[in-house]
C-alpha cells in the first residue's frame, strides 16, 4: 500500500464512525485496575506504535523488554504489543522444507540480480521489476509477511536482517530460540545489533533498521543480561510490571486498525527538532538524573533523549488518531496524557534496575552489593551475623550500613537481626510508591466522564 493509498485508508477509517482518539484515551486510563500496570501498558502501546511506523516518526523507535512479575504465565501487555504490529504475519505458515526452498530462492534472485548489474547494467531496472513480485511472495513464505517477525528467523546469516518493504522490522521475542539468539548476540555479537543491514526490495544491500520486542520472565531478568545492554548503551527500554489479568480494551478494532495503516504507511514521513520537557515532568527527570549518574553515559544519554522524543511521537500520534475529527482540547489531553504516563514508565523502569544494584551507592562496590543481594535471596531469611560469616570482610557496621542502605532501596526487610529479601513482585509493585513519584496529573479521566454523559451515535 502506498503512502498516500495508506492515509486515504485511514481517513475513510475514521470517518466510518470509528472513535480511536477515544479508545485510546479509554485504554490508558481504564486497561487496568491499578496505576503501574496502566503506564506500562501504555508505554507499551505508544512505543510498539512507534515501532510500526518507524521512519515516519520524527525520531528512531528504542527496543523495550517487558519484565512480568506477575502471576499470569504469558504476559497480557506482550500479548497487546505482538498483536499491535500491523498487517501481515510475524511468522511463515509454511513447512520447514518450505521455508528453506523459499530462501534458498530467494538467495538466488540476488545472485541473478548481481550478476545482471554486473555484465548488463541497463537491463537492471527491467530484471528487478519483473522479479519484485517473486522476490517478495518468497520473502513472505520464507520469513513471514509482517513488520514484525521472530528474531532469530528475521537475523539471518546470509541475508541479513529480513525486513519488509519499509526495510525496518519489529524483532519479536517469541520463543525460546529468539531468547537465546537475542542473548547469544548481546554477549558475543554486538555488532549485529549496532550495524544491520540486509536486502531491500530491489535486492541490493542496503542498511536495515530493526527494533527488538519482548516479555523477559523474572529467571531471565538477570545481572548478565543488564550488563550487556547498559555497558554499551544500546537503546533498549526496560518496562517492569505485575500484571495479574489480561488488559481490558473497550474498541480492539481500533487498535488493530491504528497499526495496520501506521504500518502500511498512511502516516507521512517527518523531522522534528528535539522538544523541550515540559516542567509537569520535571520530577521524573531529576530521579532518572539522580539513578543515571551510576550508569554509562551512553546509556544516561539514551534515557533523557528517549523521555525528550517521546513528547514528539506522542503529538504525532494524538493527531494521526484524531484526524481532524475530534475537538482540539481532546487531542491536546490525550497527547499529553499520553507523554506523562510513558515518561513516568520510562522513569520506572530505570528506578526498577535497582533490583541489580544499579542506580545507587550502597557504600561497599556494586558487585559485593551484588552478592550480598543474591546470597540473602537464596534464603527464606537470616541474621545479620550469618551474612557476617559468608563476607567476613566485613565490620559489624560496614555490614550494618551496607544492609540498611539495600532496605532503603526497597531490597530488603530489616526486623531486628532479621534480613530477608523482598520478593520481585512485591517490589515491582512498590515502584510508584516511592516518595519522589508523585501521582501525575492527568486530563483525560475528565473528558471520559464527559464522553460517558453524551448520548451514543
Amino acid at each position: 500500500m502506498s503512502d498516500t493509498a495508506g492515509a486515504a485508508g485511514w481517513a475513510m477509517h475514521c470517518a466510518g464512525g470509528a472513535r480511536p482518539l477515544r479508545s485510546l484515551a479509554t485504554f490508558a486510563h481504564r486497561c487496568a485496575a491499578d496505576g503501574l500496570t496502566r503506564c506500562m501498558a501504555t508505554a507499551t502501546l505508544v512505543t510498539t506504535l512507534w515501532q510500526v511506523a518507524g521512519r515516519a516518526m520524527p525520531f528512531q523507535p528504542p527496543s523495550f523488554l517487558l519484565v512480568n512479575a506477575g502471576d499470569l504465565v504469558e504476559d497480557p501487555l506482550d500479548r497487546l504489543a505482538g498483536a499491535s504490529t500491523g498487517q501481515g504475519q510475524t511468522t511463515t505458515n509454511e513447512t520447514e522444507e518450505q521455508s528453506s526452498r523459499n530462501r534458498g530462492l530467494m538467495i538466488g534472485l540476488i545472485n541473478e540480480r548481481n550478476k545482471i548489474s554486473r555484465e548488463n547494467p541497463l537491463a537492471l531496472e527491467t530484471h528487478v521489476r519483473r522479479c519484485l513480485h517473486h522476490f517478495r511472495e518468497a520473502r513472505g513464505k520464507a520469513f513471514g509477511s509482517g513488520r514484525a517477525g521472530s528474531y532469530a528467523a528475521r537475523m539471518d546469516g546470509q541475508l541479513g536482517c529480513v525486513t519488509d518493504w519499509s526495510d525496518d522490522t519489529i524483532l519479536r521475542l517469541d520463543r525460546p530460540a529468539d531468547h537465546e539468539r537475542f542473548r547469544d548476540d548481546l554477549r558475543n555479537h554486538p555488532e549485529r545489533l549496532r550495524k544491520l543491514a540486509g536486502y531491500n526490495d530491489a535486492m541490493e544491500r542496503v542498511p536495515k533498521r530493526a527494533y527488538v520486542a519482548g516479555s523477559l520472565a523474572p529467571a531471565q531478568w538477570d545481572g548478565a543480561l543488564l550488563a550487556d545492554i547498559v555497558g554499551p548503551g544500546l537503546p533498549v527500554l526496560f518496562l517492569p510490571h505485575a500484571a495479574q489479568q489480561a488488559l481490558k480494551l473497550r474498541e480492539p478494532v481500533d487498535f488493530n486498525m491504528i497499526a495496520y495503516f501506521l504500518a502500511a504507511g498512511a502516516l507521512q514521513r517527518e523531522t522534528a527538532a528535539l522538544p523541550d520537557l515540559p516542567e509537569r515532568l520535571a520530577s521524573c527527570e531529576a530521579s532518572l538524573r539522580s539513578r543515571l549518574r551510576h550508569f554509562p553515559a551512553a546509556y544516561e544519554f539514551f534515557i533523557l533523549r528517549t523521555i525528550r522524543e517521546l513528547g514528539g511521537v506522542c503529538a504525532r500520534l494524538a493527531a494521526f488518531v484524531a484526524q481532524d475529527k475530534s475537538p482540539p482540547d481532546e487531542r491536546a489531553a490525550l497527547h499529553r496524557d499520553l507523554h506523562t504516563l510513558c515518561v513516568r514508565a520510562v522513569t520506572l523502569g530505570v528506578e526498577a534496575l535497582v533490583w541489580h544494584g544499579r542506580g545507587f551507592d550502597a557504600g561497599c562496590p556494586r558487585e559485593v552489593a551484588v552478592q550480598v543481594l543474591e546470597h540473602i535471596r537464596g534464603k527464606s531469611e537470616m541474621s545479620r551475623r550469618d551474612v557476617q560469616r559468608k563476607f567476613a570482610f566485613f565490620t559489624a557496621e560496614g555490614r550494618d550500613g551496607v544492609l540498611e542502605c539495600l532496605a532503603a532501596e526497597g531490597l530488603l526487610e530489616l526486623d531486628g537481626n532479621k534480613v530477608m529479601a523482598v520478593p520481585l513482585a512485591d517490589f515491582i509493585r512498590s515502584l510508584p510508591s516511592r516518595p519522589w513519584f508523585k501521582e501525575p496529573g492527568l486530563l483525560c479521566p475528565a473528558l471520559l466522564a464527559k464522553w460517558e454523559l453524551m448520548p451514543a451515535p
